[in-house]
């Protein structure tokens, strides 16, 4: 099972400790001007065994179909305490690309146009 990291500059909300967070570590950033006083804080939890919702196992079912993502993604819908997300299945590299969306997917002004519902978005 993979462990999702989280990283914050500020200090941990009243939210956060009343979630099941095991704290790693919390020191000051290096890379912070003398002034700021907010720690980096970072949190290791593990995620919960539950599944997405069946809306979101269909729609990850139609990016495998459309080849966006395969049984080899690094990553994997699921629910963490903050909400739905990505949940990376091993050690994700620095400059590593885990999803590309085909630019036939993407959807902007000129796709919705172009759509059956294009007629009724017309100078939004």
């Amino acid at each position: 099972m993979a462990t999702l990291l989280s990283f914050s500059l500020t200090p941990p909300s009243a939210y956060l400790f009343q979630s099941k967070f095991t704290k790693f570590s919390s020191f000051f950033s290096s890379t912070q001007s003398p002034n700021s006083k907010k720690p980096l804080s970072i949190k290791c939890f593990r995620p919960p065994e539950n599944d997405p919702p069946p809306a979101v196992q269909k729609f990850w079912g139609w990016l495998s179909d459309k080849g966006i993502v395969s049984a080899k993604s690094p990553i994997r819908p699921g629910s963490v305490p903050e909400g739905l997300g990505l949940i990376a299945q091993r050690d994700i590299g620095k400059n590593e690309v885990v999803l590309e969306v085909p630019k036939r997917f993407w959807i902007n002004p000129d796709t919705v146009l172009a759509s059956e519902i294009g007629s009724v978005c017309s100078g939004l």
